[in-house]
């Protein structure tokens, strides 16, 4: 069952701690944590065969450990102590952490006086080396060295409690801000417009740092649970819904991603980040845990993952075909909304981004749109690779590089890092430099100060039905103050075929030109005459068959549509390409992109789009669509020959009507 957490205190006492083994396992089955005895029994249960088999030919000083603790085998005990070293990386610390607990009955006083000594020491060290230049919260980089932090100190308690508890202090006035930004502490949480940045199970870096996000601070949320610390991990709406988010950023190949932040491994899902997090949350035995064991059931187990996997999916708790969960999800902490027209590899996949800006490496491209079927259809473009300099500052993380709307002020200055020169591309303000907060006190301030570089995105609506999917924001503070007074975006998915996109955009002078754009990873053409765009994707890691997409410009009347990239050229931007440097993985760089710029002139334009997903590669014309005649104040349009009648309000709140061919049902 769900519950909500009392507040996380700011000080927790580690003096007395549970006995050991207390990290992760207990001798007695404390807390709904995994008892040894229980454990020795799984070693030859069928469903833990292999991440046993896994764990007992790692030769990394956690699984040597856990294989001791379980067998007691003395030879491996001598080879683990002697793997033991003065470390700085945060990760191998709590390797070491872990396999300290695990070792622990079967060493001498002097053994652990040393042990611990060196834990102790190695937290120094790791704390010096990653975290006093990043205090900000939620970076990746501090919490896992945090994490880490406190992972030495509850093992190294009882050896030297005073210096442990100093440790633990340091690192838990971090990890604190992380569980309070959960949301699990608020029975009044608002799910379409949470203050909260992880609220719905999401992180604000993107699936791919979540390796270093969640899963480093559930490490430690598990240990405090099993060493008679307070419980954050029983019930937890957030790491419930950590099989959602994850999920529902699942495309339907099953093998990549949505490339929502800085990513550079969206393809080869799932990896072992994915398993070890996944398996780890399956400790909380949330409502959707059976779904969860299933999933990873069906799922290999690599190393990484081999050690939660055998811990905390237990081969004889309930299971439920993940295939029947719901087709869609809001994660309303980071602002995505995915929808999906079923679970099958060749199922319609529609997901747009919108959210404040916490953490560095999120983009800065609210309303990113992206359209799947078959095949990446409408993507993100650009390539990161890591580094900081004029392909990422200027095109990864910028608007042009996603599926978004620009806005361009001839006299704007936009302002990027480590002394990259920055150009106006027209889009919004870049916010991974800017000031961030370092709990959720100095989130709040910065968000009552307006600052576009925080404070951008409110969320007007997101609902569910079984044949259609709807999510409406407003993104105008994303863009610098006074440029961009209103920036509404809906979308309306009809399952499975279409979708239609409406851009209502004020600009602060009438004469900045408003463009949207769309990007192709493969194949574009552009028939501006008849206001007609087609997109064919036919290989690539994310692709299960060749794919193809048609994009109608409805409005606005005289908008001008054109093609740019192409080989040479398909990160141009301010008239200069910038290519990246390699490093591309799996990722999907982008080969064009389609403009659609609207006459200026007028402070509000409406951009409306239709998008008719192809069940195959092979159709050749779009379905008609047609604007129907209505009056001044709305937007009447037929799909498919008149199947499908929608209607828009063109001025005032977010709503649309479907007049033929299915019913809306107004839900959040």
């Amino acid at each position: 069952m769900i519950a909500t957490m009392p507040p996380p205190p700011a000080h927790i006492e580690i003096r007395p701690l549970a006995p050991h083994p207390r990290l992760w396992i207990s001798a007695d089955g404390r807390a709904h944590t995994p008892r040894v005895s229980l454990l020795r029994e799984r070693i030859h249960e069928p469903g833990a065969a292999r991440a046993w088999s896994i764990i007992q030919a790692s030769p990394g000083v956690q699984y040597r450990a856990l294989l001791y603790l379980l067998t007691g085998d003395p030879s491996v005990l001598a080879q683990t102590v002697a793997q033991f070293q003065p470390v700085a990386d945060a990760h191998r610390l709590a390797a070491q952490a872990l396999a300290y607990d695990w070792l622990w009955v079967g060493l001498n006083e002097a053994q652990r006086q040393e042990l611990a000594r060196l834990l102790l020491a190695s937290a120094d060290a790791a704390w010096e080396r990653t975290y006093a230049s990043l205090p900000e919260f939620l970076h990746n980089i501090p919490n896992t060295a945090t994490a880490a932090q406190c992972l030495a100190a509850l093992a190294a308690a009882d050896e030297f409690p005073d210096r442990a508890q100093s440790v633990f202090d340091r690192g838990w006035r971090y990890q604190r801000e992380t569980l309070r930004c959960t949301g699990d502490c608020d029975p009044h949480l608002d799910r379409l417009n949470p203050i909260y940045p992880l609220a719905g199970g999401g992180w604000p870096e993107g699936h791919d740092y979540d390796r270093h996000g969640t899963l480093e601070a559930l490490s430690l949320w598990l240990a405090l649970r099993s060493a008679g610390g307070p419980d954050f991990v029983s019930g937890s709406r957030f790491l419930d819904e950590k099989l959602l988010w994850y999920l529902q950023g699942l495309l339907p190949s099953g093998n990549y991603i949505l490339p929502v932040g800085d990513n550079d491994f969206p393809g080869g899902i799932p990896s072992w980040h994915d398993l070890h997090l996944l398996a780890m949350s399956a400790a909380a035995d949330g409502p959707h845990a059976p779904y969860l064991r299933d999933y990873l059931d069906h799922t290999s187990v690599q190393r990484e993952s081999a050690i939660s996997t055998f811990l905390f999916v237990d081969p004889g708790a309930p299971r439920r075909d993940w295939r029947t969960l719901p087709t869609d999800y809001f994660a309303g902490g980071v602002g995505t909304a995915a929808f999906r027209s079923s679970w099958e590899k060749d199922a319609s996949y529609v997901a747009v981004q919108a959210s404040d800006h916490f953490v560095y490496h999120q983009q800065n491209q609210e309303g990113a749109l992206y359209l799947y079927r078959n095949g990446p259809l409408a993507w993100r473009s650009g390539v990161y690779d890591g580094g900081v300099h004029d392909h990422y500052v200027n095109y990864v993380i910028r608007s042009i590089a996603a599926n978004c709307i620009l806005v361009a002020d001839p006299g704007e200055q936009f302002h990027g890092p480590d002394r990259v020169e920055t150009v106006n591309e027209g889009g919004q303000v870049i916010g991974n430099w800017m000031p961030k907060a370092h709990d959720m006190e100095a989130l709040q301030r910065l968000r009552g100060q307006g600052k576009s570089y925080t404070d951008r995105v409110t969320w007007l609506a997101y609902e569910s039905g079984q044949d259609y999917g709807y999510a409406a924001f407003e993104y105008g503070r994303a863009y610098l103050a006074g440029k961009v007074p209103e920036a509404m975006r809906q979308v309306v998915f009809l399952k499975p075929d279409w979708v239609v996109v409406l851009d209502r955009v004020t600009s602060g002078d009438p004469t900045f030109q408003k463009t949207l754009v769309l990007h192709a990873p493969e194949e574009m053409e552009v028939d501006p005459a008849a206001s007609r765009t087609t997109i064919t994707t036919r290989s690539g890691p994310a692709t299960a068959a060749p794919g193809r997409l048609f994009c109608q410009t409805v409005l606005p009347q005289g908008a001008r549509l054109a093609r740019v990239g192409g080989l040479g050229e398909e990160f141009i931007v301010a008239g200069v390409n910038r290519p990246h440097r390699g490093g591309v993985k799996l990722q999907l760089p982008g080969t064009y992109r389609l403009e659609v710029a609207a006459p200026t002139g007028q402070a509000t334009t409406v951009f409306l789009h239709a998008f008719y997903l192809c069940p195959s590669a092979e159709v050749k014309e779009i379905p008609q669509v047609k604007l129907l005649p209505d009056d001044d104040q709305h937007a009447t349009l037929s799909l498919a020959a008149g199947k499908y009648v929608l209607r828009f309000p063109l001025f005032g709140a977010a709503d649309w009507e479907w007049i033929k061919g299915g019913t809306r049902k107004r839900s959040c």
